[in-house]
């Protein structure tokens, strides 16, 4: 399944994930969450734990005006060319 919230549109797409883990699903979630700077991230922290926690989930981010220094993730709006990065069964670590 993938996921591709905006901003707050996190919300409910974080209850889902939730779910998914504490299901212990063998399913793959995707989660592909833009936000402008990373201090705009909504549940950034719990996310990453997610993933963390359960290989089946990956979250991958982009930011859309202003990303760390060291940033190698995506670099604005989610587009075509972001979602074909997203493949079954292939993770990033760029959380």
């Amino acid at each position: 399944m993938l996921l591709v919230p905006g901003g707050s549109g996190v919300v409910p797409l974080r209850a889902m994930l939730r779910h998914h883990v504490a299901a212990h699903s063998p399913a793959a979630m995707r989660l592909l969450y833009s936000a402008r700077p990373p201090r705009q991230l909504v549940y950034g922290q719990e996310l990453s734990r997610l993933a963390d926690v359960d290989p089946g989930v990956d979250v991958q981010l982009t930011f859309t005006r202003h990303w760390p220094a060291n940033w190698n993730g995506h670099r604005g709006r989610i587009d075509r060319g972001s979602l074909g990065r997203i493949r079954p069964g292939r993770r990033r670590s760029d959380r």
